[in-house]
């Protein structure tokens, strides 16, 4: 299976710009994410395969949306060890989630986690 990935880039005011290739997903219309937030999980991760991307839904097990993709959304992040991670949200400038296969959120990873100091 080729390989899918969600580009991601800072925007103003909190919101984060979001380019989504991961087509597999319900939320992705014309590569953008249709949801007002995602979430990266991984709450103790201290590597990017141990994160993922919470807010992932196989497109054939919903209907699909009549929504437009948004250019920007929020993007919370519970990586703890992240040091992209500031209160609870991601402020890296681009982020990318990749996966070889993608059937649920945690075949999902944030292939832009950077490991802090584990506390």
């Amino acid at each position: 299976m080729e390989k899918q990935n969600v580009q991601v880039s800072l925007a103003n005011n909190n919101m984060t710009g979001l380019m989504c290739s991961v087509t597999s997903c319900a939320f992705n219309k014309e590569n953008k994410c249709c949801n007002n937030s995602i979430c990266v999980g991984g709450k103790l991760a201290s590597q990017s395969s141990n994160t993922y991307c919470s807010s992932f839904q196989e497109a054939k097990f919903l209907v699909s949306l009549n929504e437009n993709g948004k250019n920007s959304v929020y993007i919370e992040c519970e990586a703890e060890n992240c040091i992209h991670n500031k209160d609870g949200e991601c402020n890296a400038e681009n982020i990318i989630i990749s996966s070889e296969n993608i059937n649920e959120y945690n075949d999902t990873m944030c292939g832009s986690f950077e490991v802090s100091i584990i506390k």
